[in-house]
């Protein structure tokens, strides 16, 4: 079996993050499935069929996940926000100026 470098774990988790939905690592982690400490072994994030034998990320490693997951989503309603504003200006605009012709 191949073991893997730090750089190719993390990678292999995150895409197993990803797989499991932000949502549900959130419920997991929060369930007392996982220990408490930074350290703690997040036990449900297995990678490439390598069962038990597979190191685990550590807690903070997936609340650095969940985190990083939180602060894109809440810049993308944001903009979302933005560009709804904008938008309604300028349809606003757009029939002042057809009165004014």
């Amino acid at each position: 079996m191949k073991h893997l470098s730090q750089e190719e774990l993390e990678k292999e988790w995150l895409s197993e993050l990803e797989r499991i939905g932000a949502r549900n690592v959130r419920s997991r982690m929060s369930s007392g499935e996982v220990g408490s400490s930074d350290g703690a072994s997040v036990n449900f994030v297995k990678i490439d069929g390598r069962g038990g034998l597979s190191p685990r990320p550590s807690r903070l490693f997936v609340e650095n996940w969940l985190s990083e997951k939180e602060t894109s989503g809440s810049k993308r309603t944001d903009m979302e926000h933005r560009l709804i504003w904008v938008a309604a200006i300028a349809a606003v605009l757009g029939v002042i100026m057809t009165m004014f012709k």
